[in-house]
Formats: structure tokens, C-alpha cells, sequence
């Protein structure tokens, strides 16, 4: 198990690139409060407002988390249960967010690096597909999923 904990990035941490830069969701909005769409300011769509919200409350408790990991007789029983499922957490959770980024975009969305006209300079559209690499480096999302699945929570195969 020693050998499965450093692969999945339980004890290794993570590699760099943009996937692994910590893009928290105030990034997100300040970078929607340029968007537009047909004339109004798209943060005032309620949609976006909604999903904001959720995207908030989903980050929170990735945070609340990581302050739970802090605590050492809350992981007594399997040490490695609270890094690898945050791994799982904040991996799909910032694939979720950058999706999000390019869909408030609009048709802007399908701009990228290098096109004049893209948001950030297409920051956005990058940030999203590099994201992808961080749901496969160290155990792809469906992997830890399993891990944690039969490991710390002891179901079966």
C-alpha cells in the first residue's frame, strides 16, 4: 500500500504546470466581471449566480477539509484517506470550475491562447484543458475513487 500511496500522490504531492496552479473561484469572478452577454454584465445572470454559489460552497468544503487533515487524531485510521481524497475533490472540482469559466464566455469561449479577443488571452481555455492532467497524474479520477472506495472505506471490489 506504501508503494500505491506515493503513485497516487498521497505522499508525493503533485507536479507543476497550469493544471497545479491554485486558481481559487475570486479568480473566476474577477474574470467574468469583464464578460458580457447580449449588453449586460453576464455575473448578473441568475444562472451564473446560481452556479457561482455552488461552485463556493464547493470550495469551502475542500478548505474545511484540508483544516480537518490538520487535525491528527481525525486521521488515526488511515492516514492518507483526508490527501487522497482531497486529491479526488480538488482535482475534479477545478476541472469543474474552468469548465464553467469558458461556458460563461458564451461563443467567447472558443477563443484561445493568442487570439486578441480572448479573455485573459485565453488564460481560461488553457487553464480548462490543462486541467484534464491533473484528474489522471497520480491515479486517474475513477482510480482514486476506487482506492479511497476500497481502502479507507473497506467496500469491496
Amino acid at each position: 500500500m506504501k508503494t500505491l500511496q506515493y503513485e497516487r500522490g498521497a505522499e508525493a504531492g503533485a507536479a507543476g504546470g497550469l493544471a497545479f496552479v491554485r486558481i481559487v473561484l475570486d479568480d473566476l469572478v474577477d474574470g467574468l466581471a469583464e464578460v458580457r452577454r447580449d449588453g449586460a454584465p453576464v455575473l448578473e445572470d441568475p444562472l451564473v449566480r446560481d452556479q457561482l454559489v455552488r461552485l463556493a460552497m464547493e470550495e469551502k468544503a475542500i478548505a474545511l477539509g484540508d483544516k480537518r487533515a490538520a487535525i491528527a487524531p481525525l486521521t488515526t485510521d488511515y492516514p492518507f484517506s483526508l490527501p487522497l481524497s482531497h486529491k479526488l475533490r480538488w482535482t475534479e472540482y477545478t476541472r469543474r470550475m474552468r469548465q464553467f469559466a469558458i461556458n460563461a464566455q458564451g461563443a467567447d469561449g472558443a477563443r484561445y491562447v493568442g487570439d486578441e479577443e480572448a479573455l485573459a488571452g485565453g488564460f481560461w481555455q488553457r487553464a480548462y484543458l490543462n486541467s484534464f492532467s491533473a484528474t489522471i497524474g497520480g491515479g486517474t479520477s475513477q482510480v482514486q475513487a476506487n482506492i479511497i472506495a476500497e481502502h479507507v472505506l473497506g467496500l469491496p471490489k
